[in-house]
């Protein structure tokens, strides 16, 4: 942060979380010590931010408003398409964003640190908020760029998490398994009916390696619903703080 201590009149929260915390739970570690009618969330340069872009971002506020959405105009291609992807797989109509910053109300922000103890994605959880709220584009960048890794990782937890991607994708293969072992049958069947014999071996084995792979993909459909709803039941509330280190209001 291009700021020194002094600089400010406080007051002001440090809240360092341990090395083994991830983003997402450190996130959450210093929304829980937020205070305010409404909180801001930051993720771009510091310098980046003006008192003009403040009130704009907090007038939706005004009007009802208790999460504003801020996308930076400068996301990669890739990424535009991997979150337009992961929206077609989610049941809800609210899409996931990868924002830059957020505008929460005490009561949004409240839910999203209830929500925190069965899902630390903290995009698929604002996106799961049932609440009002509005989307902006600024022409600003991420203030620390992400690596392929941390880009990958971060992409198979919103594909496990934020979507329907593990029944999804199982039950879409069992329905094409599906269709092939019966395409074959019906294909044995014709030749029969046509030429009075039957096709060879081979069309008993397409049939029902076809309707086998079909029923074993929808089980594996059914079993990762099932376990994604236990993981929620099951996971308790994890808070990543270390230490918290507060400055008093200056005069």
């Amino acid at each position: 942060m291009n700021f020194e201590i002094n600089e400010l009149t406080g007051p002001l929260s440090i809240v360092y979380t341990n090395s083994i915390s991830s983003q997402n739970s450190s996130r959450v570690a210093a929304f829980g010590r937020a205070v305010g009618d409404f909180i801001f969330e930051w993720q771009g340069a510091v310098g980046d931010l003006t008192t003009d872009m403040i009130l704009e971002l907090l007038e939706p506020t005004n009007h009802g408003i208790e999460l504003v959405e801020v996308e930076s105009s400068f996301q990669l291609i890739t990424s535009r398409a991997f979150y337009s992807f992961a929206n077609t797989l989610r049941s809800s109509r609210i899409p996931i964003r990868k924002t830059i910053g957020r505008v929460f109300s005490r009561r949004a922000l409240g839910q999203l640190l209830l929500g925190s103890s069965f899902e630390p994605q903290i995009n698929v959880l604002c996106a799961e908020l049932p609440v009002q709220r509005i989307s902006k584009t600024i022409n600003v960048n991420f203030a620390v760029s992400q690596s392929f890794r941390e880009r990958l990782v971060e992409g198979m937890n919103l594909l496990a998490k934020g979507s329907r991607f593990g029944t999804v994708v199982p039950l879409a293969l069992a329905t094409v398994s599906a269709f092939f072992g019966i395409f074959v049958a019906f294909y044995a069947l014709t030749l029969y009916l046509l030429d009075g014999k039957s096709p060879e071996g081979w069309t008993t084995l397409m049939i029902v390696t076809g309707l086998g792979q079909a029923s074993i993909l929808a089980l594996i459909g059914m079993t990762w619903s099932r376990l994604d709803s236990l993981s929620k039941g099951l996971t308790r509330p994890r808070d990543a703080t270390a230490e918290v280190v507060v400055f008093p209001p200056t005069n």
